[in-house]
């Protein structure tokens, strides 16, 4: 558990749980298509709730930077020459974020949380580089109020 500073929100924001995977841990063989990443991305967003939180949880994923590739006898072609394969980055993280502070209500007793699922290059889930992945998260539109 360590705090992070968001630009979008003057509190503090716990990192209270973390974990990283594999994005593509279950592929088999071949290369992922448009609608294999979303359905990734869907799943992601299910386990999250289903297997690990409960549901009506506020869940928030940040969109992947994807790079495309096209295996032609032996070369990798250019995201310019074909854009048929989007590969997702190979790192999927998953974590429970909260705050101290409601975006909605005032009083004792009540915080923010998001669950926010967001994909990396590697596992590295430092201070510094949870930072970077979540610098484009919008607290008050992600976050939603709990009572503690």
């Amino acid at each position: 558990m360590f705090e992070v500073r968001l630009p979008s929100w003057a509190a503090p924001v716990t990192v209270d749980s973390i974990y990283a995977d594999s994005t593509y841990g279950c592929w088999l063989e071949g290369v992922p298509k448009a609608e294999d990443n979303e359905r990734i991305i869907a799943q992601a967003r299910d386990e999250v709730v289903r297997q690990n939180w409960g549901e009506n949880r506020p869940v928030h994923v940040i969109p992947p930077r994807v790079k495309y590739r096209e295996i032609e006898r032996g070369r990798a072609k250019s995201a310019a020459e074909d854009k048929s394969h989007p590969q997702l980055p190979p790192v999927r993280v998953v974590a429970w974020l909260w705050s101290g502070t409601t975006v909605v209500h005032d009083g004792d007793g009540h915080g923010s949380h998001v669950f926010a699922i967001w994909f990396q290059e590697d596992g590295d889930l430092s201070r510094g580089a949870v930072e970077k992945a979540l610098a484009d998260l919008d607290w008050k539109t992600a976050a939603e109020d709990f009572l503690v």
